[in-house]
């Protein structure tokens, strides 16, 4: 398994939005490519880590948990055998279906932990920004661990809640970790092979150690 820790300033980044709730619901629900409210690093930030999960993504199957709008799935599907994409906003997932289309890539309206419980098997889990919006985080991963064939890997971030100035304050956060924490969550079912934090407004990605 590779986990990946993306280390941002909510606040830093969205500067115009005159309020916390404003903020918070442009950045967890807005796409990035097309709402004025959301600044083009976040989007550059979201890239990035697209970036990383399609050098894994050769020739494989994928699925892509929490992909919005679908940019993500999009760039996985240009080099994996065949991408998925799931989230629970079904405006976003009409809005991916209409604006990506290809032979290999599919995109559903369905909530993370009900999909997992079905029978597809994936060389690839791709999970970015999801698992701190489930309450249910234990059992999101065994499904996750389920889910995935002999050998496979999942590609997880979530927000390092020691550099993120709103803790707590964000609505549609159940619980946010500390990269020691989630170590320890995830440890139970998957082997770390790789932890990386991602720098605000630096936008490369720093190797940080495992045991962190």
């Amino acid at each position: 398994m590779v986990c990946l820790f993306t280390i941002f300033s909510l606040g830093s980044l969205l500067p115009e939005l005159s309020t916390l709730t404003s903020l918070f619901r442009h950045y967890e629900r807005g796409d990035a490519f097309t709402d004025p409210n959301i600044p083009r690093l976040v989007k550059e930030e979201s890239l990035q880590r697209y970036r990383l999960a399609a050098a894994y993504s050769a020739g494989k199957t994928v699925l892509d948990v929490g992909c919005g709008y679908g940019y993500g799935s999009y760039m996985l599907s240009l080099n994996a055998c065949r991408v998925v994409g799931i989230d629970e906003d079904e405006e976003a997932i009409q809005t991916a279906k209409a604006r990506y289309t290809r032979k290999n890539l599919n995109f559903h309206h369905a909530e993370a932990i009900d999909y997992l419980s079905g029978s597809q098997r994936y060389d690839l889990v791709v999970m970015f920004e999801v698992i701190e919006h489930v309450a249910r985080q234990d059992l999101l991963l065994q499904l996750v661990q389920r889910a995935l064939n002999c050998g496979g890997t999942l590609l997880l971030s979530t927000p390092n809640r020691r550099y993120t100035p709103f803790y707590r304050r964000n609505p549609y956060h159940v619980h946010e970790f500390l990269p020691r924490e989630l170590l320890n969550l995830v440890e139970k079912y998957f082997t770390v092979e790789h932890c990386y934090g991602q720098v605000p407004g630096r936008l490369v990605l720093v190797p940080l150690p495992c045991s962190c």
